[in-house]
């Protein structure tokens, strides 16, 4: 900011810097004269879509809408859990120990697929 302060108008500058674990990246670009167009903060008001139903374990279909595969400390993999939508709007849960399943789950494209849902809450992709 001295710096800038102390140069000529219409000086930019840049500043940057790492996040904790070097794994974020910021930068800002500061300059020593206003804008040309005033500074706007934007704040969205969103839908508010409420709260989704969890769906009853049972004998159905569903669209795959989130998964995640637990790994053991060797790196097998333990289970997975997967989070899905009916067509009905709500949420169904479910879990996998099939290594196979398992393995289809981390590949791309599994995100958005059809997946049959049982009721003791495994699953297996459509």
């Amino acid at each position: 900011m001295r710096e800038l302060r102390e140069a000529p108008a219409g000086t930019r500058g840049l500043a940057t810097a790492l996040g904790w674990y070097a794994t974020k990246h910021a930068l800002g670009i500061y300059g020593n004269e206003p804008p040309a167009r005033p500074f706007e903060a934007f704040a969205p008001a969103p839908d508010d879509p409420g709260a989704r139903l969890v769906a009853e374990p049972g004998d159905y279909g569903a669209v795959a809408e989130t998964c995640t595969v637990v790994y053991e400390r060797d790196g097998s993999p333990a289970y997975g859990t997967l989070f899905a939508l009916r067509d009905d709007g709500s949420r169904a849960l479910g879990k996998a120990d099939d290594p196979a399943v398992m393995a289809a789950m981390v590949e791309d494209g599994f995100l958005g697929s059809p997946v049959e849902l049982r009721a003791d809450r495994s699953f297996s992709p459509a």
